[in-house]
């Protein structure tokens, strides 16, 4: 679990809090040591244990560096509600055929709702899915362990919108669970209204942003971080607002 921890929080700070193009582009380095680890400790392990390993994994990435990564929409379960017949109808309603193949591919694209725009949350889901692998290779499903996250066959890719130039830096791009938790605080200030107590506000906020609302309550709410202050004071100020020490500032 160490070696896992220590490669999420290396993400973490080049990705974001000190970008550093250099240790960037070490990561598959630093993935490789951390999946070694895993794999020699899969190694020495009975089957119970390795159960327990695997839900230690499991609880840690949903709970843990969720907070710091957007991994809920990285691992959202397929929408089995859409079928190829839907997707032949809409095709046909269109005046257009296709084949059997073509619909395939359409219907694997548009019931996907998995969804990775960020550099730093697509080195740490890559991981997650090598981690499956390996326990996949001693008979494991470790799906059977994440309670929201749904690890895919195919391994995990940026998922990029044709109209939108994504900035992929996660500084530049996400706002982390605690600089969500920031934002609203400020904004709950600015109202005149009370900061709600941190079951309920992590509650809302896992409702707003996705994430563990039980992970939020512990390693935010209950800590008070607002996150970056720099970032919010930057973030604040492109849409005209003076943001200082959590507050916003009539001006």
């Amino acid at each position: 679990m160490e070696n896992i921890r220590k490669y999420c929080e290396y993400i973490d700070l080049y990705f974001q809090m000190e970008p550093n193009i250099e240790k960037q582009d070490n990561y598959v380095f630093e993935r490789t040591k951390c999946l070694d680890t895993v794999s020699n400790k899969l190694l020495s392990m009975d089957d119970t244990n390795k159960k327990y390993y695997a839900q230690m994994i499991a609880d840690y990435f949903e709970n843990n560096a969720s907070i710091n990564f957007d991994l809920f929409h990285a691992f959202l379960p397929d929408d089995d509600k859409i079928t190829k017949d839907d997707v032949r109808k809409e095709i046909e309603a269109d005046g257009e055929t296709a084949t059997e193949e073509e619909i395939t591919l359409v219907w694997e694209r548009v019931k996907q709702r998995r969804m990775i725009n960020d550099d730093a949350t697509l080195c740490v889901a890559e991981l997650i899915w090598r981690i499956a692998k390996l326990f996949s290779c001693c008979g494991i499903d470790i799906n059977k362990f994440f309670k929201t996250y749904m690890i895919p066959i195919e391994c995990p890719t940026f998922t990029e919108s044709a109209d939108v130039n994504i900035n992929k830096k996660k500084g530049n791009d996400r706002a982390t669970a605690k600089n969500q938790y920031g934002i609203l605080c400020a904004l709950i200030k600015a109202s005149g209204n009370t900061i709600p107590e941190g079951k309920k506000f992590a509650s809302f906020i896992s409702w707003l942003c996705g994430g563990s609302s039980e992970s939020i309550r512990q390693n935010v709410c209950c800590k008070y971080d607002c996150g970056d202050e720099s970032t919010l004071k930057d973030k604040f100020a492109s849409i005209g607002i003076t943001y200082e020490e959590g507050k916003i500032k009539n001006t």
